[in-house]
């Protein structure tokens, strides 16, 4: 088998590659999480087939790093919920945050212990477990990849010369103050203004929410003008109320000289899906990702994730993605266990 560990070495090395040109030219595209996928796949595949097992121990230790994934990803999402609902609130969200997390490891330990059982009997059903292996390596894969690539996307941005500068908002506190996650984004903003002073503009995009008193556009203008920004490089759009929105809205309130060379400033784990959105509507532009608190950042990542694979085409991508992968288990079995 050492031979294969060469070759799945090679192809996750070559999946490396190619992932990081993908990002350099499209850091807006969902291949680059399948990219990812790929690559932890391949180094899985290596380090199993560098010693000689039979194929049913390689299965077993891709579920064992599958069953570990989504388990340590259950205890963050319960740890992140518990934190959120300790220092923030305890709002239904939060709550649910834990209630999710829960869910996953119930999940994820019955369905391992279940394959574990299965797949060492005397008599094993090689469908059941083919298909629940793969359901369950395909999960872990698939939050995984994800949750890395979110994570690591705001490390590929790049400084340059911009025209606008656009600033999505977020829930203000008490109705009319700057948040510590809209406060993050402002600073970025600013930022990437003082080398592009002489041209650029801010644009602060966000509407009035029903618990706010004043718009998140108008909180966003009186603290850059705080930070010695001039009023007239900040340009206000205070109709939107989504992250769709925040970029039709305010593209209609550039002129067209203003129209090239945008950079897009969100929190760090709402980027992938504002790039994937601009994408959708034409919008060439650069991303730049804020920091958010620790604890905060799994239970949002987690809405990112729901919000974009609750889209048809791209939940069609990841049925498809399952599929392909089940496919590729079932041929390797027929190959070497056989």
């Amino acid at each position: 088998m050492q031979h294969y560990s060469l070759i799945f070495a090679a192809l996750s090395a070559f999946s490396l590659l190619v992932f990081f040109l993908s990002v350099r030219a499209h850091a807006d595209r969902l291949r680059n999480c399948f990219l990812l996928a790929l690559i932890l796949v391949f180094l899985i595949m290596s380090a199993a087939t560098a010693v000689t097992l039979q194929f049913v121990k390689i299965l077993f230790i891709c579920l064992t790093a599958a069953f570990m994934t989504l388990l340590l990803l259950s205890l963050v999402l319960m740890g992140s919920g518990i934190v959120m609902c300790l220092r923030e609130s305890g709002h239904w969200r939060n709550a649910l945050t834990v209630l999710i997390g829960l869910l996953l490891a119930c999940g994820d330990l019955g369905m391992f212990a279940l394959l574990r059982k299965t797949l060492f009997a005397p008599i094993a059903d090689p469908a059941f477990c083919l298909v629940g292996s793969a359901g369950l390596i395909y999960s872990a894969l698939l939050f995984g990849s994800f949750f890395l690539y979110i994570l690591v996307l705001p490390l590929f941005s790049r400084l340059g010369s911009f025209h606008t500068i656009l600033v999505h908002g977020c829930a203000l506190i008490h109705g009319d103050q700057i948040s510590r996650i809209l406060a993050e984004r402002l600073e970025t903003a600013i930022l990437l203004y003082r080398p592009n002073a002489d041209r650029a503009r801010i644009v602060v995009s966000g509407g009035q929410g029903d618990d706010e008193t004043i718009t998140e556009a108008a909180a966003m203008y009186g603290y850059l003008r705080e930070k010695n920004i001039p009023d007239e490089r900040i340009i206000c759009e205070d109709r939107s109320h989504s992250t769709e929105e925040n970029l039709l809205y305010s593209m209609k309130l550039l002129p067209a000289s203003y129209r090239s060379r945008i950079a897009l400033v969100t929190s760090n784990y709402h980027l992938f899906r504002c790039l994937l959105q601009a994408r959708e509507h034409g919008i060439v532009c650069s991303g730049f990702g804020a920091p958010v608190a620790a604890y905060y950042w799994p239970n949002a990542a987690l809405r990112e994730f729901a919000a974009i694979f609750s889209k048809k085409r791209y939940l069609f991508s990841a049925l498809l993605g399952f599929f392909l992968f089940t496919g590729l288990l079932i041929g390797a079995y027929h190959i070497f266990a056989l």
